[in-house]
């Protein structure tokens, strides 16, 4: 659990977004999904676009990531997910 937390604080500090656009409504402090999977990859959380799929799906389920209409699992698209602290 600590681990995943810490691994929410550096998607929030290298991923989230002041502010993001999408058919005329506006996230604030929001991030894509797959912009998270590079990020996961890139920096060795994970060895793969699954796995890095997989551990967004544990943020998830654990509490520390959300869908910002809480209608879509984690996914390596434009789906944008916010931080939940």
């Amino acid at each position: 659990h600590r681990r995943l937390s810490e691994i929410a604080r550096k998607l929030e500090i290298h991923v989230v977004e002041e502010k993001l656009r999408h058919r005329l409504r506006t996230y604030r402090h929001a991030f894509v999904g797959s912009k998270a999977v590079d990020y996961l990859v890139g920096n060795g959380y994970a060895r793969s676009r699954a796995q890095a799929v997989a551990l967004g799906n544990r943020l998830l389920s654990a509490g520390f990531i959300r869908h910002v209409h809480d209608d879509h699992a984690f996914e390596d698209s434009y789906l944008f997910y916010e931080i939940i602290w």
